[in-house]
């Protein structure tokens, strides 16, 4: 969904959502110093519980994940050690203010109901062709800019980058990996 108008109405309809907000600014995604974020705090004030996924990385950069109940104006403390902070993840539309702090950038970043991102793809098949990891891509890939003629669509939209399926690793290989992830556990 687009537009914010959209989520509401997939959500009226009783269909899946999937809400995302992301924290691309001011030192959450390890940059421009690879440390730890601190003990995160978390806190919501919508009128409900709100369940949260918090995703990022750790020190060795390898994927974080949790789960989180935050009760409505009380803060809950995070109880991974996050390098960045790539995402939180809503199980429901916020209809208020939710908001993070990390002691280390002595920063609290707040999410407003507007910034929640409805990544859900309706009505279309989705077919995963193959994957490379964010330095592969950004390596072989080509910068296609805004406008540009694709198959999928007559012209996109903003500018993106490209890169030809053939180049991509195999999904057995992603598949495998996740495997041996999750073993770990």
């Amino acid at each position: 969904a687009r537009q914010q108008a959209e989520t509401r109405q997939a959500e009226a309809a009783g269909q899946p959502l999937e809400l995302v907000a992301t924290l691309a600014e001011g030192g959450w995604l390890g940059r421009p110093q690879w440390r730890s974020l601190g003990a995160l705090a978390f806190k919501s004030n919508c009128g409900a519980p709100l369940e949260l996924e918090v995703g990022g990385q750790a020190r060795n950069r390898e994927a974080l994940t949790e789960a989180l109940l935050l009760p409505p104006g009380t803060r809950v403390a995070g109880r991974n050690r996050y390098y960045a902070l790539l995402y939180l993840r809503a199980t429901r539309a916020p209809e208020a203010e939710v908001g993070v702090h990390s002691p280390v950038l002595q920063r609290t970043h707040v999410i407003k109901p507007v910034d929640w991102h409805n990544i859900w793809v309706y009505g279309m098949d989705v077919f995963i062709a193959g994957w490379l990891t964010k330095g592969e891509f950004l390596a072989l890939g080509r910068r296609l800019p805004a406008g540009s003629r694709v198959k999928q669509y007559p012209r996109t939209q903003t500018a993106n980058r490209a890169v030809p399926v053939q180049n991509l690793r195999p999904i057995a290989e992603l598949a495998a990996r996740v495997r041996a992830f999750a073993k770990r556990g």
